[in-house]
């Protein structure tokens, strides 16, 4: 975020109106017309991204990860809650009324499996009634 002054914000970001605009379509594809959903929701969202080329070996050892390869992207691929904080925001209005609905939220970031593509997968669901009150009891 870069400051405008007089107390306004802006990303910095040149990535990041393009990425949430993006999920945002992807999301109004998938509700196909559904009504937003108005209670509480739970979201999980997990995002894939490519291992760097210098994970692996080199030469007869290029398909093979270093032993010191980290396990999951700790490195530039950004931070967690700031990929999730983008994710609800390209959700509301499409998904959900307000990203406040939201009482449960689980995410990962993982590297991607074989010839799996980079993106995120998220997943809205209401969460039944009555169950926050149990859980409180």
């Amino acid at each position: 975020m870069k400051s405008l002054g007089r107390g306004r914000m802006a990303h910095s970001s040149p990535h990041l109106l393009p990425w949430r605009t993006a999920i945002a379509w992807a999301c109004r594809e998938e509700m196909n017309g559904a009504d937003l959903l108005r209670g509480p929701v739970s979201v999980a969202v997990a995002f894939t991204f490519k291992r760097p080329a210098s994970h692996y070996g080199t030469g007869k050892n290029a398909s093979q990860l270093k032993r010191d390869a980290p396990e999951g992207p700790i490195g530039r691929e950004g931070d967690l809650d700031k990929h999730c904080r983008c994710v609800l925001d390209a959700i509301t209005g499409v998904c959900i009324v307000d990203d406040r609905q939201v009482t449960e939220l689980a995410s990962v970031k993982v590297y991607c499996e074989g010839d799996e593509e980079e993106g995120v997968f998220i997943q809205v669901e209401e969460v039944p009634s009555g169950l926050t009150d149990s859980l409180h009891s």
